[in-house]
């Protein structure tokens, strides 16, 4: 693979995987922001308390850091659990230009959300050990 692909590796039992199967086209949106990552990796959740995210006819988010759209979606089982698609990059859009500061409690607070979507998915498939 070379820098003009990207390689996405959703669970299958995602709103990812299906959203992935169902279109040649895909938006990477990215951020560092805990709040943003948590209202979109839980979306059936009613969190009032955080502001939403606004998505664009482009399928970008108005409050990412940048999206990278994605054509020609192509797509492979990994494992029984996950699948692998690759997406040739068409474009990149920087959405918020200033930088902002790393730290390791946002990175961390974004790492326990990502392990947070799986716990359903564990206790439905009577898997308490991972959950």
């Amino acid at each position: 693979m070379d820098s003009n692909h990207l390689e996405v590796k959703p669970y299958k039992s995602s709103q990812t995987f299906l959203n992935l199967i169902n279109r040649p086209k895909a938006c990477v949106n990215t951020t560092n922001n805990p709040e943003l990552f948590l209202v979109t990796a839980f979306k059936q959740e009613n969190l009032r308390v955080f502001s939403h995210p606004k998505f664009r006819s482009d399928l970008s988010i108005e409050q990412a850091d940048a999206a990278i759209f994605l054509e020609k979606m192509e797509g492979k089982d990994i494992s029984n659990e996950r699948s692998s698609f690759v997406g040739e990059v068409s474009s990149i859009k920087i959405l918020k230009k200033l930088p902002s500061v790393m730290n390791r409690g946002k990175a961390q607070a974004v790492e326990a959300i990502i392990y947070a979507t799986r716990i359903e998915y564990f206790l439905e498939n009577k898997n308490l050990l991972e959950a």
